[in-house]
């Protein structure tokens, strides 16, 4: 399986409200992270090898055409 780069970025509560409230108004950057989370602690939560292991499960299942 080729590797892929994930960009994460870190954003306060109150500034992703006001991008997902933006009512289709914001337009993401490009180059922009794709996901977000408030705090380093949460990122670390993300990447733990329990949700690393159901990623690979999920990429295996959409892989096979399972969640199509």
């Amino acid at each position: 399986m080729a590797k892929q780069v994930l960009k994460v970025g870190i954003i306060s509560r109150e500034e992703y409200r006001k991008r997902t409230i933006a009512k289709g108004e914001y337009v993401p950057r490009q180059g922009e992270p794709k996901v977000w989370c408030e705090s380093l602690k949460a990122v670390s939560q993300l990447l733990s090898g329990e949700n690393q292991e159901l990623s690979r499960l999920i990429l295996e299942k959409d892989a096979q055409g399972h969640l199509r």
